[in-house]
């Protein structure tokens, strides 16, 4: 599973820190032992708190609930594929489109985002675009969000037939894709590091999906993953442990160290302290922060996923798969000279998941902090049947 990676201890050795960044690091260091010692006085209720929800996000189900065997349509799952899903999390891969017609696609948004019509028509905010402009940073991960809300062929993507019906099996007749994104990793590109998602809180005040009580958190949100251009372990394929939704607990640890980054900090063991500070506050590859957050997360979890078999998603442009976002998943760097990674990602919802619910703005990550955007009204795609829930749904452009 971390073949080929560097330990959080060497990467924060690696960096040379200037005076200042030394000053801080001890600072923080320092308040997080103080805290450390004063937490039986002071933050008991706290732990307690942490320690019952942790405890109700492990031993996790999925459970489909979408249409029975034997319904019209060539992509409709059979009895037995759904219940491959609900023990692996995992579907795929499968044609989607034509090889020729995806690469196209992946010609076609490489060329809006080089000729800055990703910029001019951001769902972002135009602040955050400046401002990843001016760090050299506007990648088409960046620029790409929700770009298919406003572009007819990624529009269609997101409705089509083998992703739609598929996920009807899956999810129940309302379908809605509420988020895509574009992924490219061109050559040298690190990996991203293991993490899940099911609600996606992420960087924002509160989590951007607000599922039913009685849906599975597994099924509260499945991700498409769509390969416009031919994908390898070398150039950086998607990598996901099957199985692992069972435990929702690093993605609740994520959204925790916002909240109480003092408690999380004070739960670590004291040898690992300094090196996850480091890591963490600045590292310059998001891949490495993330990486610090996981191994916070493993230490005070206990649970590190040794002997899990990570599965390297191969595929040729335009295949698929769907997976849970709570499964764990990353990918390799991209170690070619020449062959850039690009896949367009769609995420889908049952209609009755609630999507930002009294949210009016997130949030992203930058080198400097935390800035938010206002959250875009424009609504999810419906995917595949009528929405009869509480969501808006968007109009073909």
């Amino acid at each position: 599973m971390m073949d080929g990676m560097p330990t959080v201890r060497t990467v924060a050795r690696s960096l040379d820190l200037t005076l200042p960044q030394r000053a801080r690091r001890r600072a923080v260091v320092a308040t997080a032992r103080l805290y450390r010692r004063l937490r039986p006085l002071v933050a008991r209720h706290k732990r307690i708190a942490r320690d019952a929800e942790m405890a109700s996000l492990t031993g996790l189900r999925l459970r489909a609930s979408g249409r029975p065997e034997g319904v019209c349509g060539e992509h409709y799952l059979s009895a037995e594929a759904i219940e491959t899903f609900e023990q692996r999390g995992l579907l795929g891969p499968f044609d989607v489109l034509p090889r020729d017609e995806a690469l196209k696609l992946g010609e076609h948004i490489v060329a809006a985002h080089r000729s800055g019509e990703l910029a001019e028509h951001t769902m972002r905010s135009k602040e955050v675009v400046d401002h990843f402009i001016a760090e050299g940073a506007f990648t088409l991960d960046v620029a790409g969000l929700n770009q298919a809300l406003r572009m007819p062929a990624f529009f269609d993507l997101a409705q089509h037939p083998a992703i739609g019906q598929r996920l009807a099996c899956l999810l129940g007749d309302d379908v809605l894709c509420w988020r895509s994104l574009f992924f490219e990793k061109q050559p040298g590109d690190r990996g991203t590091f293991w993490h899940q998602n099911s609600v996606f809180r992420e960087f924002g005040a509160r989590p951007k999906l607000s599922p039913p009580p009685h849906l599975d958190l597994g099924m509260a949100q499945l991700t498409v993953w769509v390969a416009l251009s031919d994908v390898t372990s070398d150039n950086g394929a998607l990598r996901i442990l099957p199985g692992t939704f069972d435990d929702a607990r690093f993605e609740y640890l994520y959204g925790y160290a916002l909240d109480e980054t003092l408690e999380l900090l004070a739960a670590l063991p004291p040898e690992d302290l300094a090196d996850v500070v480091t890591v963490a506050l600045f590292a310059t590859s998001p891949f490495n922060r993330l990486q610090a957050l996981f191994d916070a997360s493993v230490a005070i979890t206990g649970r590190d996923f040794a002997g899990c078999d990570a599965v390297s998603l191969e595929m040729s442009a335009g295949q698929a798969v769907i997976f849970t976002s709570l499964n764990m998943h990353a990918s390799h760097d991209n170690r070619t000279e020449t062959e850039t990674r690009l896949a367009w990602v769609g995420r889908y919802c049952p209609g009755a998941v609630r999507v930002y619910e009294g949210m009016s703005e997130d949030a992203i990550s930058t080198s400097t902090g935390r800035m938010t955007f206002p959250v875009d009204r424009r609504g999810s795609i419906q995917a595949h049947g009528q929405h009869s829930g509480p969501n808006r749904i968007a109009a073909r452009p």
